[in-house]
């Protein structure tokens, strides 16, 4: 996991400038926009709190599972390929580059 520190709320920030610039680094977070608003919020109304409240927890252990069955879905495709020889001869075949062909 990886903890993300959210923005600091400036001396004399008013809440629309801070929430502006708290919005714009949240912009490529996977959260719903109601859970980024009340983060902003929240790290507004409480800037001392320097607790884990003011970072993001993200977690990408679900992203790199579905990355590896995609490589393993793509393998297992490359794999049901069948070329007959008479085609061989006319037919170029290339594996996507995510997959590696050994030539024996």
């Amino acid at each position: 996991m990886l903890y993300v520190p959210i923005p600091e709320k400036k001396d004399n920030e008013k809440q629309n400038d801070y929430m502006g610039r708290c919005m714009e680094f949240m912009k490529d977070e996977k959260y719903p926009q109601k859970q980024k608003v009340a983060i902003c919020l929240n790290t507004y109304s409480n800037p001392k709190s320097k607790s884990k409240a003011n970072e993001i927890e993200i977690d990408f252990s679900e992203d790199i599972k579905k990355m590896n069955k995609q490589k393993e879905t793509k393998v297992e495709e490359a794999s049901k390929i069948e070329v007959k020889p008479e085609q061989a001869s006319n037919t170029a075949v290339t594996a996507p580059p995510e997959v590696k062909v050994d030539q024996a």
